[in-house]
């Protein structure tokens, strides 16, 4: 199920963790500055109201009731009113909030009042009050009674300050959501320059399989990814170089073996006696044919073909040509879409003459054919041969394996070809395929990429 949930790229699982890295800590944050936000305007708020309060009831008291309405009219404003109201329409509040009776003890001890001299009430934001003897709703979030004298109380009508000009909760989100989305794009700028390099260093070695003097190079990106590039061109040149020496060495080991042979096949026509003299010169050549045929399987030659592209089709068309010109029954169907590939036309020619070989080797009717998906080329040969048992697929491949020793003995066969043909395949990035028909016979898929 977490496997499922998480990226399984690295770009992904990078931007993941460090999203959430940024993400929890923002979080926390953002509650523990809201709470202690809340808490730091909401005194400040009361100390402001409490200093306007207290500054009034102090003016009121030390004024003549006539000059009452001239004083409302000058401190009144938007968010603050004040007015007289008559003892009579007072009404104790029956419910008290926890802020409000908080308030209420600042204003007692700062007023020297005595608790029932004070009323407050603290209302929901932006609370419409409707009020006797007004003809408009108020809105109200504080209402502050407060005794003057025996007959009129001060009625406070005290509106929270607009957040206009502070940041709210929601800027607050839209704030974070922009920094958010600035540190998705340095992150991305970031796993461009990780994360780049290395897909580009994982195509560069699978070139390596097509391309033994293909060179790895990095131009940006991390040091280590760098390093680790030189390091596969190390690695590269090593392999060439031990790959070089044993072509070397069988090639002077070539030169001395088919020397002796070739001195007693002049020797052999010598011998007087026919039947022996064949005898001799037969297994001479059977020597001979070993020799070149374990030569060519130990040489990379195939990796010293430069690669072209070729049509595939074409290609195939002149191999089953060569094969019906030997008289053999081969059926060709070629795809009416031309399948470009890049390869190395000669060896791959010879891979798959290896196949049809064996083919009719064991069957008398070769089928030849080609598709391609989104990524691959796939050759099929298919023969009407006993086929193979599934337990030696693998076994096929190994060189010098002969399922038939007899058989392959008189043809020659020294069990090479398929080693031969699976590492002509593989030298190209590919892979080979062995299932037997249903309706009898053995059914040969060559896998190419098509990407190179």
């Amino acid at each position: 199920m977490i496997n499922k949930i998480i990226p399984q790229t690295m770009t992904g699982q990078i931007n993941l963790l460090v999203l959430g890295a940024l993400l929890i800590p923002q979080i926390f944050s953002l509650f523990i500055f809201l709470d202690d936000r809340s808490n730091t305007v909401e005194l400040a708020y009361r100390r402001q109201i409490a200093q306007q309060v207290i500054t009034t009831i102090k003016l009121l008291k030390s004024t003549q009731s006539d000059e009452h309405n001239r004083i409302f009219n000058i401190i009144n404003n938007r968010s603050f009113n004040a007015s007289i109201v008559p003892s009579s329409s007072i009404k104790a509040i029956p419910k008290k909030s926890y802020s409000a009776s908080r308030f209420k003890m600042m204003l007692s001890r700062l007023l020297n009042y005595k608790s029932d001299e004070i009323i407050i009430e603290n209302l929901p934001k932006n609370t419409k009050t409707k009020f006797q003897n007004d003809e408009t709703n108020i809105l109200s979030n504080w209402l502050i009674y407060i005794k003057l004298d025996d007959q009129v109380w001060v009625r406070f009508i005290i509106r929270t300050a607009t957040d206009d000009d502070t940041i709210t909760t929601s800027d607050f989100f839209i704030i974070m959501g922009l920094c958010f989305f600035v540190f998705i794009i340095i992150t991305q700028i970031m796993n461009i320059r990780l994360v780049k390099p290395l897909i580009n260093l994982t195509k560069d070695v699978t070139k390596l399989k097509q391309n033994k003097d293909y060179k790895i190079s990095v131009q940006n990106g991390p040091l280590e990814i760098k390093h680790l590039a030189k390091n596969f061109n190390k690695m590269q040149k090593h392999l060439n170089q031990f790959s070089h020496d044993r072509t070397q060495m069988l090639a002077a080991i070539s030169h001395d073996l088919l020397t002796p042979v070739t001195t007693l096949r002049l020797r052999c026509e010598m011998i007087m006696d026919q039947a022996l003299k064949e005898k001799f010169l037969q297994t001479l050549e059977q020597m001979e044919s070993m020799i070149k045929t374990t030569l060519s399987f130990a040489r990379t030659d195939v990796m010293n073909e430069n690669t072209r592209t070729v049509e595939i089709g074409a290609l195939l068309e002149s191999i089953a040509d060569d094969f019906i010109n030997l008289g053999k029954h081969i059926i060709f169907n070629n795809n009416q879409h031309p399948i470009l590939l890049e390869c190395r036309p000669i060896a791959l020619k010879r891979a798959i003459t290896n196949i049809l070989n064996n083919a009719f080797q064991y069957g008398n009717i070769a089928h030849i054919e080609s598709q391609k998906d989104e990524h691959d080329l796939i050759i099929t040969i298919k023969d009407n041969g006993p086929g193979i048992p599934e337990d030696k697929f693998e076994e096929v491949f190994k060189p010098f394996t002969r399922l038939d020793p007899s058989r392959n003995a008189e043809q020659g066969s020294v069990g090479l070809g398929l080693s031969i043909t699976r590492n002509i395949i593989k030298a190209h990035g590919g892979s080979l395929k062995l299932q037997n028909l249903s309706e009898g016979g053995l059914k040969v898929s060559i896998i190419l990429p098509l990407n190179g």
